[in-house]
Order: C-alpha cells, then sequence, then structure tokens
C-alpha cells in the first residue's frame, strides 16, 4: 500500500513537470509576433501567429483574377510593412468566403505559397486581402501551424527565418 502510494505520488510529480508528456517535444515555440520568409521571393515579413484563425492571410494590392493556360490564375503585389513590393502571378487554389462580423461574407483569392518559421518550411494556402489596417500584414493559421508549432502568446520575435 505504501509503495502505491509513493509510486502514485512519484507519477504525479513527473505529470505536473511535464516529464512524461510527449506530445510537444517535437515541437518548436515561437512568439505571437515572428519574423518569417514567404517563397517564391523571398520575402521577409513579420507575421501574427494567431491560433483563432483557422487559415493565413497576406496583404496584397493590385489583385486582379483572371485565366492563364484555361485555368483561374491572379496577379498581385505583396507589400511588406516597410512598404518592399513583389509581384506575383499564380494559379487560384479556391475562391474563399470569408464571414464577416458585419456585413456580407467576403471573398477572396487563395494562392499557395511556402513560409519558413523558424526552420520549418511548409507550403500554404494563403488567403489575399487588403491587410494595410493591420500593423502585420501576415497572419498565420492554424493551417500552417497545428500539428508543428506551438505558441507563447508572451513573446514575440524570438527567432529568425533558418529554412534551406
Amino acid at each position: 500500500m505504501r509503495l502505491c502510494l509513493r509510486l502514485l505520488c512519484a507519477l504525479g510529480v513527473l505529470i505536473t513537470l511535464g516529464v512524461t508528456d510527449n506530445a510537444h517535444a517535437d515541437k518548436t515555440t515561437f512568439g505571437y509576433l515572428e519574423r518569417v520568409m514567404v517563397y517564391p521571393g523571398p520575402i521577409k515579413i513579420e507575421a501574427k501567429l494567431d491560433t483563432g484563425a483557422d487559415n493565413t492571410s497576406i496583404h496584397a494590392t493590385n489583385i486582379k483574377i483572371g485565366t492563364k493556360g484555361g485555368k483561374q490564375s491572379v496577379s498581385f503585389d505583396v507589400v511588406t510593412k516597410t512598404n518592399v513590393v513583389q509581384h506575383f502571378e499564380k494559379p487560384v487554389v479556391r475562391i474563399a468566403r470569408i464571414k464577416q462580423h458585419s456585413g456580407k461574407p467576403q471573398e477572396r483569392p487563395v494562392v499557395s505559397f511556402e513560409i519558413c518559421l523558424g526552420s520549418i518550411k511548409r507550403s500554404v494556402d494563403v488567403s489575399l486581402v487588403d491587410r494595410s489596417r493591420f500593423e502585420y500584414h501576415l497572419l498565420i493559421g492554424r493551417s500552417f501551424l497545428a500539428g508543428h508549432a506551438l505558441v507563447d502568446s508572451g513573446s514575440a520575435f524570438t527567432t529568425e527565418p533558418a529554412c534551406r
């Protein structure tokens, strides 16, 4: 009986200290704000990591949807906070319907980009939208983060992009 009680106490201490929690062992923790690289480009941009957002969105201007080779495509400019502008022409992956707090749902073209956060480089669908009223022109959502990264809401700019 005493041995069982001691084992239970020891197990409780290990769980409390997180020694037995391997679910997070292979994930890097980042701040809620980080510098990332967006490919192709590459463009270095400050991003807000938002676990409350399903998807990723980027500030884009001059968005023009058309067709290229019989498929829907979009041309647009990505504008960073420091006013670096890079032009892109990409295939449209889909058109996202985004619910607004007031008014009609907004339709946004979605394209694919590779994003490098720390040493994590992943391809992710990114919606194109005017984010000029926001301080951070790139919002990284759960579609990129889930299963790969943890976010510490009390930290910012903990790492630099280091992808190959």
